[in-house]
């Protein structure tokens, strides 16, 4: 047994976040709360505790959507995120979301990806009628080049850019995985089968996740496929289902988010697991690596955000709470300062990160 002291919405009276420590036996009903999030629990001796009203920079309420689809930093204080249904581009400064000029009506795109250093990202539809398309945009904060449409036999799932910027990875609604090249949109191969998400790692790797159904469970498995044959070259099954993908910058990890809250770390060059621990409460439904830093950022459905170093796991760097629902999409800007946070609530969140620390370098496992 354990005592959780919890945040609520007064207006909803649905659960915004948890705070686990709590000593069982000695605590009071006497608390204090401060404008800035600090929180004084009647414990012996008393426990101040803290939540990052602080830390958001910029927030935007949508009065239509309930959810969010996806969305991602094109630029440093520039994102792609949801406009009603759909997408618009917003310069993130002085606490709010102001949608940029020129910037043409996206009303049936609910999914995007970025290249930020070569100023590209991409749309697609994840919701509406078929058949679908994913355009292709050069210039992220400034004027816009549509350099490709790609029309697609359904709606997408999830998409991804090559390191260099040169390919495109689409996974459809159908679990199917498709490649193709951004300079002109051609296809560059096709693999059908249960592939969810898909990363691209260091030289022709490509890292999918693949559910095969038919058997109880179904299995769940991590792909390497070979992009320059399109096939796929080993795989590593998962005891448990996986949720979410990311990959860390030089291509050396994998992440993965689960259904046993644990967050997952593996060497990309032989799968072999590096960390595993418990993040929260709930699925992991999100997971983003800093673009600098050994850090991950994880989100669930507990309705919180947390920022990790795999080298140290005893506690997170930094724990945003209070979320409407559970995140969806995280994405840092190029610089690592900011963090994009959006889901299955009403509100699209950015938040500030530029004072997480990194402790120092342990014995790696």
């Amino acid at each position: 047994q354990r005592w959780v002291f919890r945040l609520w919405d007064g207006e909803l009276l649905t659960p915004r976040g948890s705070f686990f420590g709590v000593k069982q036996g000695v605590f009071a009903p006497g608390w204090s709360a401060s404008e800035n999030g600090e929180l004084l629990t009647s414990e012996r001796p008393p426990h101040r505790w803290s939540f990052p009203v602080s830390r958001e920079v910029a927030t935007m309420f949508s009065e239509v959507s309930e959810q969010a689809w996806g969305g991602v930093f094109v630029a440093s204080n520039a994102v792609v995120a949801r406009k009603h249904f759909g997408l618009a581009r917003y310069a993130v400064d002085q606490g709010r979301f102001t949608e940029l000029p020129g910037t043409p009506a996206w009303d049936s795109f609910q999914l995007a990806a970025s290249h930020p250093a070569s100023g590209q990202f991409a749309l697609a539809r994840k919701i509406g009628d078929e058949p679908s398309e994913v355009k292709l945009y050069r210039g992220a904060d400034g004027p816009l080049t549509e350099q490709a449409a790609l029309t697609l036999p359904g709606r997408a799932h999830h998409l991804a850019f090559d390191r260099a910027g040169e390919r495109l990875a689409v996974t459809h609604r159908d679990g199917t995985l498709e490649v193709f090249a951004t300079r002109d949109g051609r296809s560059q191969f096709r693999l059908a089968g249960g592939y969810s998400q898909a990363v691209f790692g260091a030289g022709t790797n490509l890292f999918a996740l693949e559910v095969r159904p038919g058997g109880n469970p179904p299995e769940h498995r991590l792909v390497r496929i070979d992009t320059i044959a399109g096939q796929p070259r080993g795989n590593s099954r998962s005891e448990v289902p996986l949720t979410s993908l990311a990959i860390a910058p030089d291509g050396a990890l994998l992440a993965f988010g689960s259904t046993d809250r644990r967050v997952y770390v593996l060497r990309a060059n032989d799968f072999s697991t590096g960390w595993v621990f418990r993040a929260h409460e709930a699925d992991v439904g999100a997971v983003a690596f800093h673009p600098r830093l050994p850090v991950i950022a994880t989100g669930s459905v507990d309705g919180s955000v947390k920022l990790w170093t795999y080298r140290d796991l005893r506690r997170p760097l930094a724990t945003f709470l209070g979320l409407g629902g559970a995140p969806v999409t995280l994405s840092f800007n190029p610089a690592g300062t900011l963090l994009f946070v959006d889901g299955q609530e009403r509100t699209s969140r950015v938040y500030e990160v530029a004072h997480v620390t990194v402790p120092a370098a342990k014995r790696e496992p």
